[in-house]
């Protein structure tokens, strides 16, 4: 008795804990709706002046546009995990303008 006592105790820790999964899950599904709009919203001339801020953009700024730089390239370094090692991402600026000023970029991230 005591056995099917703990078992159903279980059974209800693991309902609760797949409830708040499931919570949180939908949860981050409507933030990535409503980022994947904000995105699509930006208009070429917003990404225009961020790439215009060629030699020093404010911390934040390029902190957040090289993030999303590493997640858009992340497949090739999906392999090995060897050359994201030694990426220095600091050196790929760039790149970054190079991201923001194609006609994909928007499609890419959304």
């Amino acid at each position: 008795q005591q056995s099917a006592h703990r078992a159903v105790l279980n059974s209800a820790a693991a309902d609760s804990a797949l409830a708040l999964m499931e919570q949180r899950l939908a949860e981050v599904r409507e933030e990535s709706r409503r980022a994947r709009e904000q995105v699509a919203g930006l208009s070429k001339s917003q990404l225009n002046e961020v790439k215009a801020i060629r030699t020093n953009p404010p911390l934040s700024v390029r902190r957040s546009l090289e993030a999303l730089w590493l997640i858009l390239q992340a497949r090739q370094w999906a392999v090995g995990g060897a050359a994201l090692q030694q990426l220095d991402v600091s050196k790929k600026w760039s790149n970054i303008q190079r991201m923001l000023g194609s006609e994909s970029f928007v499609q890419a991230v959304v």
